[in-house]
C-alpha cells in the first residue's frame, strides 16, 4: 500500500502539472488522442519527467525573479 501510494501520488501531481500545459496550449485540440497520450505516458514516467518539470520551473522562476532585479537595479542607477 505504502509503495503504490509513493507512486501514485507523483504521478497525478505530474498528470495535472502536464494536463494544465497542455490545456493551456490553444493550438492543440483536447479531442486529440496524442494529447492524452503524452499526459499519460509523462505521468506514468514521473522519475523522470517530474524533475525536469521542477528544473524547468525553477530556471523560469530564477530567470523572471533576475530580470526584475536587474529592471529595478537599473531603474535605481540611471
Amino acid at each position: 500500500m505504502t509503495y503504490t501510494l509513493l507512486y501514485a501520488v507523483p504521478g497525478i501531481l505530474v498528470f495535472f502539472i502536464a494536463l494544465s500545459s497542455l490545456l493551456k496550449d490553444e493550438k492543440t485540440p483536447n479531442s486529440d488522442l496524442e494529447f492524452w497520450g503524452v499526459t499519460l505516458v509523462a505521468s506514468l514516467l514521473w522519475p523522470i519527467t517530474l524533475p525536469s518539470m521542477l528544473r524547468k520551473k525553477f530556471i523560469d522562476w530564477s530567470g523572471s525573479r533576475d530580470s526584475k532585479s536587474r529592471l529595478l537595479n537599473h531603474s535605481l542607477w540611471s
